[in-house]
Formats: C-alpha cells, structure tokens, sequence
C-alpha cells in the first residue's frame, strides 16, 4: 500500500467518525422528545414479558438484554437509545462494507446524506426493531458482495447465511426480500458461465443451492412461527381513497416520500421537496442504468419490500416498514450526485437542504405529516386521571385514529377504556353510558378530523353534546400547516381541523 492510499483510507475514517459522532449527537439527544406511539409500547411491554414465541426473536432477545443491563429505570428510553445504537452501527458498517471501494468524493455525499437523514433520525429513535432491520440489511448485502467476488470461500458462505438467517429472526419482510435479492445476484449469469466452463461445478452447486439450504433449515422454526402468527394477520382495511390501484400509488408515493424527506415537514419544505423529487427519481433511474448488473437484484429488494409492507400496513407506516431500503437509496443517489457532475452537485446541496429542514424539524417536534408520532396520550392520561376515579368512569377512544394502547399504559389501574372503531361500536358505547347512573364521567378521545363511516363519531360527539350538559372540550397538538394544506388540496376537506386531537370531558 502507497503512502497516497494510506492518506487516503486516513481522511476516509476522520470523515467517517466526523459523521458518526453528528449522527449519534443526533440519536440521543432528548430521548422523550415524541411521545410514546402504539407501536412502541406494544415494544415495550413485549420486552418486559418473559420469552416466548416472539415474531422479531432477535430483537426482544436484545430488548430483554438491554433492559436487564440498564436495570429498574425508564424502558421506553432504554428501548429508544439501544435503536440508536443500531443505528450507529448501521452507519459504521455502511461505510466498512459497502463504502471502501467507491470513490472519495461518492464516500462523502453517503455519510454526509445519511448522517443527517431525517427518516433515519425518525425512525432509528424509536423503541423498535426498525433500525435493527437496517443494520442487519447492511451487513446481509455488504456480506453477499463479498462473498460473490469469491464463492469459494467458506468464511464468507457462513458469514453471508448468517445474516441472512439473523435478518429473517428480525423481520419477516426485510429478511426474505433481501434472501429473494440475493439470489438473483448469485444467480445471474451462472449458467451461461458454467456452460462456458468459466465455473467449476461444485463451485456453482455451492453457490447457488448450499447458501438456501443452510438458509432455510435455519429458519425452519420461524417458518413454524411464521404459519402460526399468519392466521392473526389481517390485510389492511383502511382505504383513503376507496380504490385499489390508487391506493397502491398512494402507498408508494407516501413511503417514498417519508424515506427521502422524513415526515416532519413544514411548509417551505414541502415545497422544497417537491422541487428535489423530479430529480431524486430521475438520478435514481441513471444511476441503475448505468449499474445494470445490480438492476434486479436491486428492483426485486425494493418491489418486494414494497409489496410486502403496501399489503400489510397503511400508507402513514410506509416509510418505517421500508426503512431497510434507505441504505440502497442513497447509495444509489450519492453515486449518481457525483457522476451528474455539476447539476448534481447543485442537486445534492438541495436534497441535504431538505434533509437538514427535516432534522430541524423534527426537534422542533412539529409539524409530522403522522400525526400518530406526536399524540400526546401520557399528558392526556394524566387530564383524565387527575379529574376522574375509575369507579364512575368510561374512556372512548377513537379506535381508527389512535391506539388505547399507548393510553392504557399510562392511565392508572380500572379505567375502563372503549374502542370505537365502527358504528356498531359507537351504538354499544351509548347503550352503555345512556340512562346508566352508575357512570358519572364519560371521555371521549378522537381525531378532530373525523375518518369513521357515515361520521359516526361525529354523530356520537353530537348526541353526547344533546343529552350531557355539562362538558368541557380539551384540544392538543395545533395542526402542522403543511398537514393542512394537504387536507384542502390533496383530500378536499373545506375546514381542515385546527388541531390533532381533542379530548371531551361529559360529566352528569
């Protein structure tokens, strides 16, 4: 090795750590700046229960590590800082295994973009397995390139089925697409090579079918899990727009855009993000066709990761599910910055613009285009513990809206808390309360823009208004502009609410 290539690999790790010490400033800074959201405390109380047949083994198994290491204290901070961890783990082996033979100038826009990523920032300081599937993404493909430039090695087989094998224990969805990805990989152009006698047999045999066979009879139990687990899943019900085709492109469009943009988004940023999307999938297309060889394998990670999470979740949880992609994503971009030459210097200044409003954004906790991120339940529990006792109390929450999880975990022990979610559901809430004198208080949690069918919460509301005089209205969180603005241009509501959520208080 020259003395230029040791200069060289020096100014590569000082701008690695540079970027690794921003980002984990970034990660930890104010743990309890979101307040805690469904997701997470299902997380939480998971890891606090004993082992069992978990659907992401590996993560409880960390989770319950983490939590027995940091002891008594809060679980939701120590679930919050060890996805940090991952995340920060994620940006060291980006660079160690994906990054060491690119260009310098391609090196820096990769951290430079990645370290101030604002769906990175959201979602690796949650207390979920998200930035760990990243993580695991990273070393799977950083483990699979190595391991195609010599399938001889047997090193690099186990280091390869490994974290397959501990991606697939992780999450279902990233581990397959990224097994579906690498097989196309090691697959391509193998025939043609064997018949070529360019590849020895036996070295094609264990490319192609031994890495699947350890694969598979690794994750043979979580198979099982899997099959047990798939009967409790349901599709997702909720449809925005009634159509299927356009609810698919609203899905795609929504994690698209919260990967690249984040989801703390104000008005000028919208804006701004909407000027940078043009290029980014134009930059995006260059890039992969100049890079033919990784065009499938690439295409397959990404359409299955989309279909996979499009089926399950609702567009707001797009960019969370599909969060393994955002590594591909910029290193694609950040390659594709540099070989646009100027225009694409000028590019990526915007697009780390947008990342950076996007960060600024988010600390400011304001304006999240998910407004299940910043529903303040904790503050709301504690309202309705401190004016209301259990014995004479019923909590409805707007079941569509919001989840009673994350309301439960925070309310004292015997409030009775009702989901409604349907009409049906509204009726029997009524029957319950209506002429019933043995409850005094009745709560009325929802979204103030009103998604159940046939308004039936807003009919609700109505008849509680009617027959209970005394009542006391409580609104949270002031509605992000940006979240407004597209109420009235995208959806056509005529008065966008001006605030999140809203809390009734009916007292006989």
């Amino acid at each position: 090795m020259t003395r230029r290539d040791f200069s060289e690999r020096g100014d590569r790790l000082r701008t690695l750590l540079v970027f690794t010490v921003l980002q984990a400033f970034l990660l930890t800074v104010n743990p309890h700046l979101l307040p805690m959201w469904s997701g997470e405390a299902s997380a939480v109380r998971q890891a606090l229960q004993p082992a069992g047949t978990d659907i992401q083994p590996l993560y409880f198994l960390l989770a319950r590590l983490c939590l027995k290491l940091t002891g008594a204290g809060d679980p939701l901070k120590s679930l919050r800082l060890l996805s940090a961890l991952f995340t920060v783990c994620a940006t060291i082996l980006l660079e160690r295994l994906w990054l060491r033979k690119i260009a310098t100038e391609t090196h820096q826009w990769v951290l430079l973009l990645w370290a101030f990523s604002p769906a990175m920032l959201l979602f690796g300081r949650m207390a979920q397995s998200y930035s760990l599937q990243a993580l695991l993404t990273v070393i799977a493909i950083g483990s699979l390139l190595r391991f195609k430039e010599d399938s001889s090695s047997w090193k690099r087989l186990a280091a390869l089925a490994a974290s397959l094998i501990a991606l697939l224990y992780t999450d279902y969805l990233p581990g397959l697409a990224v097994w579906a990805a690498a097989n196309t990989l090691l697959l391509a152009g193998r025939p043609a090579a064997a018949a070529a006698n360019q590849v020895p047999r036996p070295m094609l045999w264990k490319t192609a079918l031994l890495p699947n066979l350890i694969v598979a009879a690794a994750f043979l139990p979580g198979i099982l899990t899997l099959a047990s687990a798939l009967p409790r899943w349901h599709r997702d019900p909720y449809s925005l727009t009634g159509n299927g085709f356009l609810e698919a492109a609203l899905k795609l469009a929504a994690g698209f855009y919260s990967l690249v943009f984040g989801e703390a988004i104000p008005i000028w940023l919208l804006a701004l993000s909407a000027i940078v999307a043009g290029p980014y999938l134009w930059i995006l297309a260059g890039t992969a066709r100049a890079h033919r060889q990784w065009l499938l394998p690439s295409a397959t990670l990404a359409l299955l990761g989309y279909a996979g999470a499009a089926y399950w979740v609702s567009y707001p949880f797009m960019g969370a599910r599909l969060l393994f992609l955002l590594p591909l994503f910029i290193v694609t971009v950040a390659a594709g910055i540099v070989e646009t030459g100027r225009l694409g210097t000028v590019f990526g200044v915007a697009l780390f613009a947008a990342g950076a409003g996007g960060v600024w954004s988010y600390f400011e906790a304001r304006d999240m285009i998910n407004i299940a991120y910043v529903a303040p339940q904790q503050q709301i529990a504690g309202a309705i513990a401190r004016r209301s006792v259990p014995a004479d109390t019923v909590v409805w929450v707007d079941g569509l809206n919001m989840d009673e999880a994350v309301l439960a975990y925070y309310l004292p022990a015997g409030f009775a808390v009702r989901v409604l979610r349907s009409g049906s559901d509204a009726g029997a809430a009524w029957n319950e309360v209506e002429g019933n004198p043995g409850v005094r208080h009745v709560w009325f949690l929802r979204s103030q823009q009103d998604t159940s069918p046939g308004q039936t919460f807003e009919k609700l509301e109505k008849r509680m208004l009617d027959s209970w005089h005394y009542r006391t209205l409580y609104p949270y969180v002031p509605a992000p502009a940006a979240y407004r603005l597209v109420l009235t241009l995208v959806m056509r509501v005529a008065q966008p609410p001006r605030y999140l959520y809203q809390l009734w208080e009916f007292r006989r």
